[in-house]
């Protein structure tokens, strides 16, 4: 504490005017041009770490301070690394600072003409280790001997941004409310479910005298820059200025999605090794492209908010510009190219044939851009490789199936309690790693609760998904089908165990839910004792230790069950308890353990506050009451069980109730792709004549 103390005092007084905490906040890749210290020991994360210690100890000037220094340092950091990669990609550029390369003459004796498998094999591995000096050389030129490798913890810290939400709260103890409202609104844009923090907002707005225009995204990107001036020029007919703004935006778009995988391949934490080769090389492959996978919907954003029509949205008004301006080659390929992104578009369909009836416009000059077929190549490999790897578990896992090794190991003595029992082998590692990456991949904040990151104690982040919400962010491509086969699996098998052993005649959902909960830093133990307290899943508990049987208590919930997913965390721990309060008997969760009992007065139970790492786990209720069946459950069931067909509209609907508003920031209408709605054969706006509706 006090190595961190004396760092946190002698960055101080290296710190830049530039991040004065009185300064005007300045957009955050403007910072990343500038490092914080020539001393390789100052990193992001020790700057960080000691920037929290100001922070707990209420030092608000010095926290600001050095949590900016951490905030920068990272972007500068994350800025040379993405250079390193991308000068380093091709294995045909120069080297940074010189380099080995493999003279024509040796790679001619060596590789020319064979083409068995081994040589191929060893061709690529020689790029491999060309890529790999470079990449080595570049960072030991730009970083010297500061260390390179955090923890999980603390970069996952700052993918998520949580020291901003440090910083917006530092500027307000410190005075600057303005600072605070601009940094909690950057913040806010990216966890728009976080009702906290528009609180924050709007009390700094309330309290500071600020407009509620003068807030404004630090961490905006390039592309929307781009796109809005973009539209802003489209909408006044100016068609020759709105083209080249565009073509500005896709460009940015398609660098930041390169960048995005590049910063994947930077750090790979697949766990333990394989004592094979190739399947090391496959695990580490696997987790680089798991992270990969997201980076399209990480780039195709506006506002901080996913746009997952965007880059079919530019296009579209890229075709009607350009036919406006008279540039009929660039008309015809951004044509093709909307149609390469939605090929079902009547509209461009006609808009087409269009140009194809025009004189010297020919099918070689309706080809779509190049760049466009390379990034949706790239998103089509990503998801063949991720879809193998989930085969290869599914395989695993139907060679052996979870259910038969089951075993009940706690029943109700040794519970000290009656209608309830712990039962082990329920799932395997293959099948809770996949619910986690689930939740990973598609889990949202607060899901089930409003939105409300910490809905039960603020020490822990909850994160999760619903089964119905994971079909449909499924069909629309956000997460493999595969990992919602898994959930229904894992979640049905849960349901059949629990019937068998109650020798019930049938026992429905009422709502399944994987979640995650994180523990956050705290110095004070005495907060984090419980993460749920105690409860009963059907009835209100009262203190004189009654149980009421009444809305809004699901009354209709009369068993429940908990799947656990891993126990690489500290604390969690599941108990029942007495009405007073007061622990029968503890279970410590681990992947594949069962908890289940009937709810009611006799089956209190709590969870223990995670003290620190990630507890995951399935979270499930039943009813005897065919009537009170999820509808969600029942749809996935009839899509992925059942085999039949489902209404898409039905599925929204089902899972609307868990559902929450988003808060818009930003006029949408500008968004909306045109669309034309005459049968006149010229290319029309979307918005038939009115510009207002683009």
């Amino acid at each position: 504490m006090f190595a961190l103390v004396g760092v946190g005092l002698l960055l101080i007084c290296q710190i830049n005017q530039c991040l004065s905490s009185g300064d005007e906040p300045r957009h955050l890749d403007e910072l990343s041009s500038e490092r914080v210290s020539s001393n390789s020991l100052y990193t992001f994360d020790y700057i960080y770490e000691s920037g929290l210690n100001y922070y707990t100890k209420g030092k608000w000037h010095e926290a600001v301070q050095l949590l900016l220094s951490s905030v920068q340092d990272y972007f500068w950091f994350k800025k040379q690394v993405l250079q390193c990669r991308k000068e380093c990609r091709s294995s045909e550029q120069a080297t940074p600072g010189g380099g080995v390369r493999l003279s024509r003459q040796l790679y001619t004796s060596l590789f020319l003409g064979l083409t068995d498998q081994r040589s191929l094999e060893l061709t690529s591995v020689l790029q491999l280790f060309k890529r790999a000096e470079c990449i080595q050389r570049c960072k030991r030129l730009l970083f010297g001997s500061r260390p390179e490798k955090v923890t999980a913890d603390i970069r996952e810290a700052f993918e998520t941004l949580l020291p901003l939400n440090y910083l917006q709260h530092a500027f307000y103890k410190s005075g600057d409310l303005r600072s605070a409202a601009i940094y909690a609104y950057t913040l806010a844009l990216r966890h728009r479910n976080d009702t906290e923090i528009q609180k924050a907002i709007s009390f700094y707005i309330e309290n500071g005298g600020i407009n509620s225009n003068e807030l404004r995204d630090l961490l905006v990107p390039k592309h929307e820059v781009f796109y809005f001036d973009a539209v802003k020029a489209y909408q006044n007919d100016m068609f020759e200025e709105a083209i080249p703004l565009f073509e500005s935006s896709v460009k940015e778009l398609f660098t930041q999605f390169e960048e995005c995988l590049d910063w994947c391949e930077s750090e790979v934490n697949a766990g333990d090794s394989q004592p094979e080769l190739i399947l090391t090389l496959a695990q580490n492959w696997f987790h680089v492209v798991e992270c990969q996978r997201t980076c399209e919907r990480k780039s195709m954003q506006l506002g901080g908010e996913e746009d997952e029509s965007l880059l079919a949205n530019i296009y579209h008004h890229l075709q009607f510009a350009a036919w406006k301006a008279s540039k009929l080659k660039k008309a015809c390929r951004y044509a093709s190219d909307y149609l390469l992104l939605r090929p079902d578009d009547e509209v461009m369909k006609k808009n087409k044939n269009y140009y194809l009836g025009l004189e010297g416009i020919t099918e070689d000059l309706m080809k779509p851009s190049e760049n466009l077929v390379e990034y949706l190549n790239i998103i089509r490999m990503l998801k063949a490789i991720s879809d193998m790897q989930l085969d290869l578990a599914g395989q695993e896992d139907e060679e052996r199936d979870p259910s038969q090794d089951a075993l009940v190991v706690l029943e109700n003595k040794a519970l000290n309690g009656s209608d309830r029992f712990v039962a082990d082998g329920l799932a395997n590692r293959v099948s809770c790693g996949q619910l986690m990456r689930l939740v990973k991949d598609a889990g949202r904040p607060g899901d089930g609760y409003n939105g409300t990151h910490r809905p039960f104690t603020e020490t822990e982040i909850f994160r999760g998904i619903s089964i119905g919400r994971a079909l449909k962010v499924a069909l629309m491509g956000k997460t493999s089908l595969a990992l919602v086969d898994a959930f229904i699996g894992l979640a049905e098998r849960s349901r059949q165990f629990v019937q068998d052993y109650f020798r019930l005649p049938e026992l429905y959902f009422s709502f399944a839910h994987t979640v995650c909960r994180e523990a956050l830093k705290n110095d004070n133990p005495e907060s984090m004792k419980l993460s749920h307290p105690v409860h009963s899943d059907n009835c209100i508990l009262k203190s004189d230790g009654t149980c009421l049987r009444e809305p809004p208590a699901f009354v209709h919930r009369d068993y429940s069950a908990i799947l656990y997913l891993n126990e690489d965390f500290d604390g969690g721990e599941f108990f029942f308890a007495h009405p007073n309060g007061t622990e029968q008997a503890t279970i410590k969760p681990m992947c594949g353990r069962l908890v289940a009992f009937k709810n009611g007065v006799g089956n209190l139970h709590g969870v223990r506050a995670v003290q620190g790492g990630q507890r995951c786990a399935m979270a499930l209720w039943f009813t005897v009451n065919e009537s009170q069946r999820d509808k969600e459950e029942e749809l996935v069931h009839r899509a992925l069980i059942q085999r039949e067909e489902i209404d898409f509209d039905d599925l929204i609907q089902a899972t609307s109730y868990y559902e929450t508003a988003s808060v818009e920031t930003r006029d949408k209408s500008a968004d909306e792709p045109p669309r034309d709605t005459s049968a006149d054969e010229q290319p029309r706006d979307s918005s038939s004549e009115s510009k207002d509706e683009l």
